[in-house]
């Protein structure tokens, strides 16, 4: 009896020093990547990699835990080179010098832009490279649902739009916006969505005024902000686009409002973006 009970004992030891041994083994087989913008570390959860990151930019949400590096525009090398990366998740910006110092300090990065729907998905595909294991089946996966997601909507082919990402109020009406133009990923997936982009709408964000607008006669605009704006300033921002009346989208109810990261954030989350978009027009 008491040799069946030592057997048991040593037998679920042996057990528990098996499984810590594969926990460890299976650590110290993961990269080291920091990531230096909310959009990196937001595709690094998506594809299962979180146990990978021991160091995030300032502004993403995750655990406290992980060890803050800065951003992209004000990195703290100090900080990345105590971390022993493995490899840097670089945002890439029109006016950074990230790359140029990482190369000085011989850290190991990947270059990754999220300015494009292309951008986006071929970053997914490289972070899910380095994370390694199944991610690159998950990166894969995700590009492959959002190309699903992208068909034509009949009710609104060549119907004019305008995506808004910020707007100004005077007299209780909108004055003036700032919308995201040709070549962003807004620009792309309600292209491939079945709009039209009028004349007028430049490259990247740019600004326009309440006469412009009403110029271009969009048929539907669709208004985005974060999730942190207060309820109370997102529904004085409806009001007042509802009082411009005089732009033919609000007087045919045509003016689509969104509040949440996935509309602010350029990553994995444009899954949900989509949906959402397609959802509210498809709505009675």
């Amino acid at each position: 009896m008491r040799y069946d009970t030592e057997y048991q004992v040593m037998k679920y030891f042996i057990g528990f020093l098996l499984t810590l041994f594969s926990f460890v083994l299976e650590a110290s087989d993961l990269p080291r990547l920091i990531s230096t913008a909310p959009s990196i570390t937001e595709t690094v959860k998506y594809l299962g990699g979180e146990k990978s990151l021991v160091g995030v930019s300032n502004f993403c949400n995750i655990d406290d835990s992980i060890t803050r590096v800065g951003s992209a525009i004000t990195p703290n090398f100090e900080k990345m080179v105590s971390l022993s990366p493995t490899k840097i998740l670089a945002l890439k910006t029109v006016n950074s010098t990230l790359e140029k110092s990482l190369n000085k300090l011989s850290l190991a990065y990947v270059s990754l832009a999220f300015n494009s729907l292309d951008d986006i998905l071929e970053s997914v595909k490289s972070i899910g490279n380095e994370i390694g294991g199944d991610a690159p089946k998950k990166a894969n996966d995700f590009a492959m649902e959002i190309k699903s997601e992208l068909n034509p909507i009949k009710e609104v082919i060549e119907k004019k739009y305008l995506w808004v990402i910020s707007s100004e109020e005077n007299n209780g009406m909108i004055s003036k916006v700032m919308v995201a133009g040709t070549g962003t990923h807004y620009h792309q997936i309600i292209k491939l969505l079945g709009f039209y982009t009028p004349k007028g709408i430049l490259p990247n964000y740019h600004s326009l005024s309440l006469e412009q607008i009403i110029k271009m006669k969009p048929d539907y605009i669709f208004v985005s902000t974060p999730g942190n704006i207060g309820p109370a300033e997102f529904e004085a921002m409806k009001t007042s686009w509802l009082k411009t009346s005089i732009l033919d989208a609000v007087k045919n109810k045509k003016v689509y409002f969104f509040k949440g990261d996935e509309f602010v954030v350029p990553g994995t989350s444009i899954l949900s973006m989509i949906k959402k978009i397609k959802g509210a027009i498809s709505a009675p």
